[in-house]
């Protein structure tokens, strides 16, 4: 089954916010993810294979399946490649969910490293 089966291509394009203060790691850095969301509100959405995906299981998983149930996933989810890999920013438990229902694509917005360096946060 593919996403645009289950939703109308218009829903990808969802804002987002999380409460303050919102924060991911990501190459041992911290970001501040709602700056994330804001730089990457108007970037066009493209469905990425949960394939290019899946490897990121093996190092993170979600603890709680209540976050997992809740996640919507007609939202984007934020990635980057890095070391030429798919890597998720922002959008684990959407993943989960895609996988238990047997999707095999998810809505997506490409994160440059221009981008994400603006959102670093530095810490002294």
């Amino acid at each position: 089954m593919q996403l645009f089966e289950l939703f109308d291509q218009s829903t990808y394009n969802i804002s987002y916010q999380e409460e303050e203060p919102s924060t991911f790691t990501h190459n041992d850095q911290l970001y501040d993810l709602n700056k994330l969301f804001r730089l990457t509100d108007q970037y066009d959405t493209e469905l990425v294979s949960v394939d290019k995906l899946l490897w990121i299981l093996e190092w993170d998983f979600p603890q709680s399946w209540e976050r997992v149930d809740q996640a919507d996933i007609a939202a984007p989810i934020l990635v980057t490649i890095s070391d030429g890999q798919y890597v998720i920013l922002d959008g684990l438990h959407r993943l989960v969910k895609t996988l238990k229902y047997g999707l095999h694509q998810m809505p997506s917005k490409m994160v440059s490293e221009e981008i994400l360096m603006q959102c670093l946060i530095i810490v002294d």
